[in-house]
């Protein structure tokens, strides 16, 4: 029971105490019990749509906008946290799009190849004057012959007669629940490449990267290689020229006799 009591008590007073502190916040502001401060009020960003408004004991809360869902911070380049819900279209939806996973999307029926995100196209006759016409991998897998891999011409629905034997599609749809986004409501078409892109801009900054810091540590092994050449040619010519100034004294001692040459002529030389 008294313990029961003590907690209940400690948050009371902590909440009285957020309350007074809250209370000296200016109106842009909202006092923060994790940094025990008070912080300015954020805003929504463009993607996202306000759920709350700032009070003075609670920060702005967003979540993001129909058709879309929350992805995090770190899988993004440029700072977004929303992405547009993938659009299945004749594929049909696996799983849903829902506040934190995107929409999983159904294979193309048998003898149908993926003509885009979100169609299905029927596997059509090839031309017989094109060897070079194009075969789809889907209609090879379904064991369509090869004259019969062929994308849809222009111009027409078919090329040629196609008869397919009658088969039960595999596609099925997931029922919405509560926490689930309708992928039927808003007009934005679903963009696949985003996620690629931004991962190709992450590689190309890190191997731009790579590639200055070579170029410094190929810059530095030059600058240190030279220097260390210039150091050597130094020595040899200092080296030289002392070897020089010993051969001029000797050639100035040659023709004195032994007994008439000094130790102390020597040593007044090296101090000169």
């Amino acid at each position: 029971m008294l313990p029961s009591v003590f907690v209940q008590f400690l948050i009371v007073q902590q909440t009285l105490l957020a309350f007074g502190v809250a209370k000296e916040c200016a109106d842009n502001q909202y006092y923060s019990e994790e940094h025990g401060s008070c912080n300015e009020c954020g805003t929504c960003p463009e993607e996202e749509e306000l759920v709350t408004n700032c009070t003075n004991v609670r920060n702005t809360a967003c979540r993001c906008k129909a058709d879309s869902y929350r992805i995090y911070p770190t899988w993004s380049i440029w700072g977004v946290t929303c992405r547009p819900c993938t659009r299945c279209g004749d594929r049909g939806y696996v799983r849903n799009c829902s506040a934190g996973d995107d929409a999983k999307c159904g294979d193309c029926p048998k003898y149908f190849y993926l003509h885009n995100t979100t169609h299905c196209a029927p596997c059509s006759a090839c031309p017989d004057d094109d060897p070079f016409a194009i075969r789809m991998r889907d209609c090879e897998l379904a064991g369509l012959p090869p004259n019969m891999q062929c994308t849809q011409q222009e111009g027409s629905h078919y090329h040629g007669t196609v008869t397919f034997p009658p088969i039960a599609t595999e596609l099925f749809y997931v029922s919405s629940s509560t926490d689930t986004l309708s992928n039927a409501r808003g007009e934005r078409t679903p963009n696949d490449t985003s996620l690629a892109g931004e991962i190709a801009a992450g590689l190309t900054v890190v191997m731009l990267g790579i590639t200055v810091i070579t170029a410094l540590c190929f810059v530095r092994s030059c600058v240190k290689a030279v220097n260390k050449n210039n150091s050597c040619k130094m020595r040899s010519l200092m080296l030289r020229g002392s070897r020089r100034r010993n051969r001029n004294r000797v050639d100035a001692y040659e023709d004195v006799p032994i007994e008439e040459v000094e130790f102390s002529d020597f040593l007044s030389e090296e101090e000169h």
